[in-house]
């Protein structure tokens, strides 16, 4: 069972982006997703997420932990970023 399936989002610099939905649509596995977060055995089965051109789904986890702990570089992230999740 996939809890996302093909997420598409694009968020340019000085936008804003909500996310709602039903509880158990895949807000919260959406929001980990995009944060490295996502814990075993769930997974990000394929596609990029941007970060001024850098994936970060290949960006190390000590890296993931250093953005996640501090706030400006977290809207930095939250204000320049590409999501494409799943198999295109």
């Amino acid at each position: 069972m996939k809890a996302l399936d093909r997420v598409n989002l694009v968020v340019e610099s000085n936008e804003i982006l909500a996310v709602v939905g039903e509880s158990g649509s895949g807000k919260s596995t959406l929001a980990k997703a995009i944060m490295g977060m996502i814990k075993p055995p769930g997974k990000v089965e394929g596609g990029e997420i941007l970060l001024q051109g850098e994936d970060i789904l290949k960006t190390d986890q000590e890296k993931l932990r250093r953005y996640r702990d501090n706030k400006r570089e977290m809207d930095e992230i939250l204000s320049w970023l590409t999501v494409e999740l799943g198999n295109s």
